[in-house]
């Protein structure tokens, strides 16, 4: 059994919700993008290397901002994409606008967590916990592991 057949596995065992809420954390932190470019030459070579080096730079930026738009597209649509074929696998009784449902609502409340997150005290662990205190009164339906889950991401994303 491999790791992802292990997270499957946990995520059965949870509510819909929570599942949703747990496989999109583990999308979102597993799949990041790596921003290369292709190829080194983009430009063929004419005695004028500073051409160069800034057409390289062009595309590198270039690259990184397709990369990056890309890949919050890809985290915006993933209802019908990898976390959703992974929450059929984990709750497979479900119907699909339930599944859907259930990972709009973990999308929301990811979203929620990082919109109501102030840094008001010295700690960050502290200003996480209100801002998944405030993401949950929004969002209803998660439990308790989900929220401890969001603290932690949460924490991670503001620091």
């Amino acid at each position: 059994m491999d790791e992802l057949e292990v997270h499957i596995e946990k995520a059965s065992k949870l509510t819909l919700f929570d599942a949703s809420y747990f496989l999109l954390t583990l999308y979102q932190n597993t799949n990041k993008f790596n921003c290369r470019p292709t190829d080194k030459s983009i430009v063929e070579f004419d005695n004028k290397s500073y051409i160069l080096k800034y057409r390289r730079f062009a595309k590198y930026i270039t690259n990184f901002v397709i990369e990056y738009i890309s890949g919050r597209r890809r985290r915006d649509t993933c209802t019908t994409n990898t976390v959703f074929d992974w929450l059929k696998r984990a709750h497979s009784a479900e119907d699909f606008s339930t599944l859907q449902a259930a990972i709009r609502s973990a999308v929301n409340f990811d979203r929620d967590c990082t919109r109501c997150f102030e840094y008001r005290s010295g700690s960050l662990t502290i200003d996480a916990e209100t801002a998944v205190e405030k993401a949950a009164q929004l969002n209803p339906g998660f439990g308790e592991e989900t929220f401890s889950l969001a603290v932690h991401w949460t924490c991670i994303a503001m620091k």
